[in-house]
């Protein structure tokens, strides 16, 4: 199985850019930093210090991550769902 890990492009790491998903280790824009924020956590990028984000808030499926200012928008937190493979969950009361 390839380990996969998700970033910034390297080209494209400005607020608003999409997350990719690309191979562990390829880029210093898939190192973050998992800060807690009250009952959730935040995952701050270290590249840029922009948060990981659900484009316009939405709770729809397909719905692309990004990358954007840090504002501690429900949009921007995540949830530890128990589970043995580690899943986050975003938090935000609307999400599936």
């Amino acid at each position: 199985m390839n380990c996969k890990c998700i970033g910034t492009d390297p080209g494209r790491a400005a607020a608003g850019s999409h997350i990719v998903q690309s191979p562990c280790g390829s880029s210093p824009g898939q190192l973050w930093a998992i800060e807690h924020a009250g009952n959730a956590y935040v995952f701050r990028n270290l590249a840029n210090s922009l948060c990981l984000d659900v484009a316009g808030g939405s709770a729809a499926n397909g719905t692309k991550l990004i990358v954007w200012a840090c504002n501690g928008g429900s949009n921007q937190t995540w949830r530890d769902q128990t589970s043995p493979n580690q899943t986050w969950r975003n938090a935000s009361p609307t999400a599936p």
